[in-house]
Parts: C-alpha cells; structure tokens; sequence
C-alpha cells in the first residue's frame, strides 16, 4: 500500500493511502501514454484507425505485462508474512490480474469494431495485444528471477565434481579448526638432590662401610639400627651348608 501525507499545519499532517506503490503507478502511466502515442502516431500514418488502435494497445500490452511480471514474481518472493500482510498481497494481486485481463478484453472490443471485415481483422488481430501481454508477462518474471539469480554466489551450473570438493574443503577446514591448540609447557624446575639421605642398598647387596654395630650368632644375625628397625641377615657360609 502507498502512503501520501500532507501537512495541515506545524503538528497535524493528514495520511492517504492508495493500492499499490508509487512506482506502480507511474510505470502504468508509461505503458498507457507510450501504447497513446504509438496508436496516434500509426493513426496520423496510415489513415486506420483499426491498425492505429492495434499498434497502441500492443505497445500498451507490452510494457504493462513486462511490469506486472516484475511485480509478480517480486512478490512470489515473499515467503514469511503475517495474516494482514497476506491479505495485502492477494488484494493487489487480485488488482493486478484484474488490469491484464480487462485491458486485454478492451483492446480485443475495439479492434474489434474498428476491424474491417475479414477473418484476419476480425478474429485474429483482436488477440494480439492479449498475447503480447501474456508473453511479456513471463519475460518480465523470467528477468527479475534471472536478476536475483545472478546476485547469489553459488551457481545452479556446478557440477557434482564441484560440489563434492566444496564439501570436502569445507569438512578440512571444519576439522582443522575443531582440532586442539597444542601449548608449549613450561620447563619445570629441577628438583635438588637431599645429600643428607644415604643411598639404599639394593637386596642381597653388602655395605662397605656398616652403618649398624655386627653382632654375631649362631645360624642368623639380627640386629636393630638406631631408628629402632630390627634386621637380620643370614650369612653366606651358613647358607652354602
């Protein structure tokens, strides 16, 4: 819908509302002047007012259905609308179709009546502008798809080759980037050796130098360490015997 304010005063201002857009409007107004001027003209030259009126309202035709095509698949388009908003787009739908097919109806009566008698004046003329209507109708859908389509980065032409490799690319780069970030660690200290702890013996081993008072018995020596441990050790001739 369109929407003409006019000022009544410093804070009061006064809201039209009229179907369609301005633009609607005014390429209406081109295809019905342009498909006027055609007509005169081809009127002026030939002296027909038949051919006169057949040339104007193909013009007419054409230029209309090159914009209601547009206005069309534009509106197609629209995918997510509100219940009021919908109602809005039938409406003008309904205007638009109502247009083509009325314009199409007159320019059929009056070549009509201005024909000359003869089955091609008469019953194929009539319907020229309404199929120069219909074909620009598409065209001009065709153009705004083909617009659109040319706006978007991924082509319909690519291959299956194509697509695999961009799906490929995009699983490396999704696995690259999913992949854990390895940080340098940080050397640890070294940790002093206690000199105050003697080194133990490994079993079966023999200690140069005792660190415990050797007592003497008969098969087995025991005997208990300062800590307070009791060891015992048996020796080596009672062992061979």
């Amino acid at each position: 819908m369109g929407r003409y304010v006019k000022k009544r005063g410093d804070d009061a201002e006064t809201q039209y509302w009229y179907p369609g857009q301005k633009v609607d409007w005014m390429q209406g107004a081109i295809a019905i002047g342009s498909g006027a001027i055609a007509g005169v003209a081809i009127r002026l030259v030939s002296g027909s007012t038949m051919w006169g009126a057949a040339v104007g309202f193909s013009v007419t035709a054409a230029l209309a259905g090159m914009y209601l095509g547009r206005r069309d698949a534009r509106a197609l388009a629209v995918t997510d609308t509100s219940r009021l908003s919908g109602l809005v787009l039938i409406a003008m739908a309904f205007l638009r179709a109502l247009a083509k097919g009325s314009g199409a109806a007159l320019a059929a009566i009056v070549i009509a009546r201005a024909a000359t008698p003869g089955v091609w004046t008469e019953w194929i003329l009539p319907l020229v502008p309404a199929v120069i209507g219909a074909v620009a109708h598409h065209l001009g859908m065709f153009y705004e798809n083909l617009e659109k389509a040319s706006q978007v980065k991924v082509k319909a032409s690519e291959s299956e080759l194509a697509k695999f490799a961009a799906e490929m690319r995009k699983a490396k780069e999704t696995q690259a980037a999913a992949a854990p970030v390895e940080t340098p660690t940080e050397a640890l200290p070294p940790v002093p050796e206690r000199q105050d702890i003697p080194a133990a013996s490994l079993p079966g081993e023999v200690d140069d130098k005792p660190r415990w008072p050797q007592r003497t018995g008969p098969e087995t020596a025991s005997f208990q360490s300062e800590s307070g441990a009791v060891y015992s050790r048996r020796r080596p001739a009672d062992a061979r015997g």
